[in-house]
């Protein structure tokens, strides 16, 4: 039996099952399959989970004879109004459980402890849905992003490394992760040699397309004039903030912990790379992920490859 079909089935006994007549039972599935402000598709890692646990769980003999289940999919969007409207559906048409949102959980996990509807969520980070008197219906199977720090506090005394700097993106999430891994850290005397934090946003693989010179954003951008679909455009990325860190900190640090998004954390170890840090073995990179998406080829939180940027490749490896 997957593991999938298992909590699929939990969800079910936590509603009243009639076994005196063959009853179908509905799920919904609240996916963000879409997402018109990045045009990403955050859900499609995992959309074919639950159609997968549904086959092993309807040809198998978990449910009373007769019984069927099914389930109603909804695409959230990445919008919590859009959530809420689903599972306020499902609840109307007597779904006997949710599986999702995704994206934002702290609301819908609220609505379906009111509704007292069990929701099974596989994408959400917030530490706040772990209040079982406030969330009672509420389970998921992604560790809050605050519960990384005891894997960066085993890793660094691993080593036996007691100096660190820390790069943190300066938004809600990661500011309140790091909050909690400074005080760990602390209370095992590993001191902090600089703390940085970087504007959230930082995006290192987004262009943006501008038809003329003036007005281009290069406050916050590196532009250049290039040709795109055969006329020439000025080219624009974020400006890379990791340069200037590199210099200001690498004379007195050798450990850097980053909390940060994935791929913010992969260019920062590109360059890294391409500063030379690695070149005597002096340096090191620590940094944990809380993103589903690249679980769908890769290890559990442990991920392997190699980056090019600028025809220059690098390995990168982060846990």
């Amino acid at each position: 039996m997957s593991s999938g079909a298992f909590v699929i089935l939990c969800l079910i006994s936590l509603s009243v099952l009639d076994t005196s007549m063959a009853t179908n039972y509905t799920l919904g599935f609240l996916v963000a399959f879409s997402d018109p402000l990045t045009s990403t598709l955050p859900g499609d890692p995992i959309a074919g989970a639950l159609p997968l646990a549904m086959e092993h769980i309807n040809a198998g003999s978990y449910l009373p004879d007769g019984d069927f289940l099914e389930w109603r999919f909804f695409d959230t969007e990445c919008n919590v109004n859009k959530g809420l409207e689903a599972i306020a559906d499902m609840w109307r048409d007597g779904a006997v459980g949710i599986v999702g949102p995704g994206c934002s959980c702290d609301y819908e996990a609220k609505l379906t402890s009111a509704l007292q509807i069990p929701m099974l969520d596989y994408g959400c980070e917030d530490q706040k849905v772990s209040n079982k008197d406030l969330y009672p219906y509420y389970a998921r199977v992604l560790p809050s992003s605050r519960d990384i720090a005891y894997t960066l506090l085993e890793t660094i005394k691993m080593w036996d490394w007691k100096r660190v700097s820390f790069i943190v993106v300066n938004n809600t999430k990661w500011t309140y992760t790091y909050d909690f891994v400074k005080e760990l850290f602390e209370e095992n005397e590993i001191i902090t040699n600089h703390e940085i934090f970087i504007e959230p946003g930082y995006n290192p693989y987004m262009t943006i397309y501008m038809d003329y010179e003036t007005n281009l954003p290069t406050d916050t951008h590196d532009c250049y004039l290039g040709v795109r679909n055969g006329n020439d455009r000025y080219i624009c990325y974020h400006k890379n903030p990791f340069d200037d860190i590199i210099e200001n900190t690498k004379a007195d640090t050798r450990i850097y912990v980053f909390l940060g998004e994935y791929l913010t954390l992969r260019r920062f170890g590109i360059q890294a790379e391409l500063k030379g840090m690695f070149d005597e073995n002096k340096y090191a990179i620590v940094g944990g992920i809380m993103d589903y998406m690249d679980r769908n080829t890769q290890e559990f939180h442990y991920v392997v490859g190699k980056y090019s940027i600028n025809n220059f490749t690098v390995p990168v490896t982060y846990i």
